[in-house]
């Protein structure tokens, strides 16, 4: 049931699936910290709180889903960034769609005396998206954000 649930939500490949499910002993759909610590996949092991990109202290499929694909090791999002993008991410699927990142924008300018006016949220958003799917990961929001990382006078 775990599994068809797993799917439900989202993971189509079956062996992420049954991971997810062999990891959720409880049956209630997320992964505990004390589920995670019984037998994690190598991938994402020791990384619990790097892939719980709501902060609520469980990984839902959609947050195991992400791990597993792209294992946080390959790249270090500092929990400020993390924080804010859970902030904007208003539905909590962990992806920022055109309309949760228009709400976080300041109103836009008029035009300046120059003339200059600054792109529509859709473009940014667009230039956000870099596999053009209609959505914005964090891996995606940190990499455009931060192309050179996050500045260690920020944190």
């Amino acid at each position: 049931m775990e599994w068809l649930h797993a799917l439900k939500k989202g993971i189509t490949d079956r062996d992420i699936a049954l991971n997810f499910a062999r990891l959720d002993r409880n049956d209630d759909g997320a992964i505990s910290r004390e589920e995670f610590k019984i037998d994690p996949p190598k991938s994402i092991a020791n990384a619990f709180d790097a892939i719980d990109l709501n902060g609520n202290g469980e990984l839902g499929p959609e947050e195991f889903l992400k791990a597993v694909s792209q294992p946080p090791d390959e790249i270090d999002i500092p929990k400020e960034v993390t924080r804010h993008f859970g902030e904007i991410d208003r539905n909590r699927d962990q992806v920022l769609g055109l309309r949760e990142f228009v709400r976080h924008l300041p109103p836009q300018p008029p035009p300046n005396a120059a003339g200059f006016q600054p792109p529509p949220p859709e473009k940014l958003f667009k230039d956000l998206d870099i596999n053009q799917d209609g959505e914005v990961s964090l891996i995606e929001f940190y990499q455009r954000r931060f192309p050179n990382g996050f500045p260690q006078n920020a944190r």
